[in-house]
């Protein structure tokens, strides 16, 4: 398609994989919101201490501030991202309400998706213009989606999601998400 398109010597083409099967991750077949019956809000992926693991935990943390019980899920990293945070959860007094899990099996994380509310995927720096996999994940598994890239603005503002990295603003739209599947 693209040498058809353009003049470009096909030599100097790399077909690069980057989707995945939505197939995989469209497993709502009836509404089945919570993980034991909670809202569950869910980072899952590489870096959850850089990538939106604290911002999930400081959700959770100024939702219980404000009386609105949510349950926190981070799922992925290595030991000592888990170890980060275990101990940041612990810094807001939300541990118990935050779920850790270090690297699990890729066949797992349709149904962690599935059974979540709301995705959190968050970058700095550079990584800012990123359009992650994981968003991609999630909005496939028919979650709503907190994130701050400038890859996903446009998706993220046509659907159900919410482009921003402030507390208050996600804290509102979390309100407004938790109303309306509690109907």
């Amino acid at each position: 398609i693209i040498t058809n398109r353009y003049t470009v010597n096909s030599n100097k083409i790399v077909v690069v994989e980057n989707g995945f099967d939505d197939t995989l991750f469209n497993t709502k077949n009836e509404i089945q919101y919570n993980i034991n019956n909670k809202f569950t809000v869910t980072y899952c992926g590489n870096f959850p201490s850089k990538r939106g693991g604290f911002f999930l935990i400081d959700l959770v943390s100024k939702a219980k501030n404000k009386g609105i019980n949510i349950l926190g899920n981070i799922v992925g990293g290595g030991i000592d991202e888990i170890k980060k945070c275990k101990e940041y959860a612990i810094l807001k007094n939300v541990d118990n309400q935050v779920n850790l899990q270090t690297e699990i099996s890729f066949k797992k994380i349709p149904e962690i998706l599935s059974n979540s509310n709301i995705g959190i995927s968050m970058t700095v720096g550079s990584e800012i213009i990123a359009c992650e996999q994981k968003v991609r994940q999630y909005f496939a598994s028919g979650m709503h989606v907190i994130s701050n890239t400038i890859g996903n603005k446009t998706h993220l503002e046509k659907t159900h999601g919410l482009y921003s990295d402030d507390l208050d603003k996600a804290i509102v739209f979390l309100e407004n998400i938790k109303y309306v599947v509690s109907i």
